[in-house]
């Protein structure tokens, strides 16, 4: 299991995901509603939590400088 010492964000729009750790689950805002993050849409945009993850899983690459814990090297 991938232990909690990252975080990932992704913005689009008014949306904003967050994970605390790739293995943890996605959280989403609106951050015109709700710019101080307190309501997490999660289950009511599952559509954006799969477009998040997708964007998450694609972009994000492995770093020497600041590895994350359990995290294979690429």
């Amino acid at each position: 299991m991938d232990q909690p010492n990252a975080k990932f964000a992704v913005r689009m729009g008014k949306w904003k995901g967050v994970k605390e750790w790739m293995g943890g689950p996605l959280q989403i805002y609106n951050l015109e509603e709700d710019p101080e993050e307190l309501y997490n849409w999660h289950y009511e945009r599952a559509d954006l939590v799969e477009e998040f993850e997708a964007i998450i899983r694609k972009e994000h690459k492995p770093s020497p400088f600041w590895p994350i814990m359990g995290e294979k090297k690429r």
